[in-house]
């Protein structure tokens, strides 16, 4: 009496109800019924779920009251269309989540709406479900993945999952990477798997070169653009990156990155930019034909180039006054589109034969200036800078202005300029008169042209006694003066 009493607690406890769902759940997978659920009350079971006709539902029903054990049978089942291949999709466009296709129950469909907080009219209960367990696994993965998008997809074909979109932030994209890395669960299929960086706007990459290595920093749209970048071996110049994954790049992106660093290292020095369609380039030639040869390459990209004009090795540049004692005629190099203005535009002087050059001396600016202020005293003239070396020859416009060339050269050139030549000669005077007059109190009155200092300190000295002096400079002396 008390082995039966025993028993029957035995059978009739939770126990029961365990052996019966593991094995009725067991017969149905055996049936090749993936659709049906079972529940249990002690011994009655309940079969729901969603199947294709009632004829599926009436099948289930008998291999469930086959199972030993089951006392009865209630069906709470329903029929709906056949999905082949049962697909289901979730979008996210502009933060709005919109799911469709098929779920197996209306409790499942309630409750993916509050999940994914989504739009569930394109949703339908469907028949056609493949293993229930699996397929929710699937789902609730692809949904957690899609919470990491600004716009993207998930969509499940039976067990095959696909997810592509674009991630919402950097960390996102991080967490995606994470989360994907494993692969989706136990018994999905890994469909189409592709996710990109959070977009930038604007888009900007920079490169910079010093002579000696690539620095490039910025925005990158995936792992192998910036390992192409790294490397391109570019004349066995290193190439260090710091670049962030992003969309949103312009088109040709990477094929115009590798042009611009291809010809940045062309040049001794010089920096290159991209942000969305706008390329810049700037940098140092060493010559007129690397200039040439950049700018030709980057034409077809319509990059803004802006290049510094070549070094020159030899640097010179004169100044000369033609014949006419008025044209200005400069020859050589300046060393910036400044300067060129300046002498072209300001002092309106002929520059059609100045180049631009890199390679000035120093104090090229203070020598230009020394020079021009000398000439400005000419009628006829030419002065000349040659690296540090400057050369000054010429006629003075009048007696004043002779006085004050020769104050310029006692004063000396710039710092850092040697004043190498000064040959001035004092204006010309048709006739060349000369005249010395002795007074009745001794005093020799010495007026009239002197072609120089030096006769004038000869002549004053030749007087042997007091003497006044009103000779002024000219030039045209007649020959044997002194």
């Amino acid at each position: 009496m008390v082995l039966g009493t025993a028993a029957t607690v035995l059978m009739t406890g939770p126990a029961v109800v365990g052996d019966l769902t593991m094995r009725s759940s067991q017969a149905l997978a055996a049936a090749g019924i993936t659709w049906a659920l079972v529940d249990f009350d002690m011994r009655d079971a309940v079969l729901s779920g969603t199947a294709s006709s009632p004829e599926d539902i009436e099948y289930a029903t008998r291999e469930l009251a086959n199972v030993p054990g089951v006392r009865s049978v209630a069906t709470d089942a329903i029929v709906a269309p056949l999905a082949m291949p049962y697909t289901f999709a979730a979008v996210v466009d502009d933060g709005v989540v919109t799911l469709s296709g098929g779920v197996p129950d209306a409790a499942v469909r309630a409750d993916l709406a509050l999940r994914a907080d989504a739009d569930i009219d394109q949703l339908q209960v469907l028949a056609g479900l493949p293993d229930r367990d699996t397929w929710l696994a699937a789902v609730a993965f692809g949904l957690d993945q899609l919470r990491e998008f600004d716009e993207g997809e998930i969509r499940l074909s039976d067990l095959t999952l696909s997810i592509f979109g674009r991630a919402k932030s950097p960390r996102s994209f991080d967490i995606l990477a994470l989360g994907l890395r494993g692969g989706p669960p136990a018994g999905v299929r890994r469909g189409r798997i592709e996710v990109l960086p959070a977009r930038a706007s604007p888009y900007q990459w920079m490169a910079a070169f010093d002579g000696d290595r690539l620095a490039v920093s910025g925005f990158s749209p995936s792992a192998e653009v910036t390992e192409r970048m790294r490397m391109a071996s570019i004349e066995t110049i290193p190439v260090s990156t710091n670049l962030v994954l992003a969309s949103g790049e312009p088109e040709r992106f990477a094929d115009n990155t590798l042009l611009l660093l291809r010809n940045l290292v062309l040049l001794e020095r010089g920096q290159a930019s991209i942000s969305d369609a706008a390329i810049r380039f700037s940098g140092a030639p060493a010559t007129l034909e690397i200039a040439q040869a950049v700018t030709d390459a980057l034409t077809p990209v319509e990059a803004d180039v802006t290049l510094d004009p070549p070094r020159i090795d030899d640097y010179w540049f004169s100044a000369e006054y033609a014949a006419d004692g008025r044209t200005l005629v400069l020859d050589g190099h300046v060393p910036d589109a400044m300067t060129l203005r300046r002498l072209g535009e300001t002092l309106d002087f002929d520059v059609s034969r100045l180049e631009l050059g890199r390679g000035a001396p120093e104090r090229f600016a203070s020598a230009l200036d020394y020079g021009l202020d000398a000439l400005s005293h000419m009628r006829q003239g030419r002065f000349s800078i040659r690296s540090t070396v400057l050369i000054l020859k010429g006629f003075a416009r009048t007696t004043t202005d002779y006085q004050a060339l020769l104050a310029l050269v006692a004063a000396g050139a710039p710092q850092g300029v040697t004043l190498a030549l000064a040959e001035i000669s004092a204006p010309v005077a048709s006739p060349f008169i000369w005249s010395a007059e002795k007074g009745e109190n001794g005093t020799v009155a010495l007026k009239g042209y002197v072609p120089n200092a030096s006769v004038r300190s000869a002549l004053l000295t030749a007087i042997d006694g007091p003497g006044a002096d009103a000779m002024s400079f000219a030039d045209g002396e007649p020959e044997g003066f002194e």
